[in-house]
C-alpha cells in the first residue's frame, strides 16, 4: 500500500485570514478567550524587562 501525499500553499493575509492553494478559504478565525490572553500576555511579557517581576507574572499566564 503506497501513501500518497500532496502539498499546498497557504496563504495568511489581512482581508482573508485564510486561503489555501487548493481552494478552501477561511473567513474569520475564532480564538478563544485562552487564546486571546495568551496573545495579550505575550505582548505583555515583550515589553517587560526579563526576570522582572512583572515578566515573570505574564509568563506565568501565558503557560511558559
Amino acid at each position: 500500500m503506497k501513501h500518497r501525499f500532496e502539498a499546498i500553499g497557504i496563504d495568511l493575509g489581512i482581508r482573508r485570514p485564510l486561503t489555501c492553494s487548493d481552494g478552501l478559504k477561511i473567513e474569520e478565525l475564532n480564538l478563544t478567550k485562552e487564546e486571546k490572553n495568551i496573545k495579550y500576555y505575550q505582548r505583555e511579557m515583550s515589553k517587560k524587562e526579563p526576570g522582572s517581576k512583572h515578566f515573570l507574572i505574564a509568563q506565568k499566564n501565558t503557560g511558559k
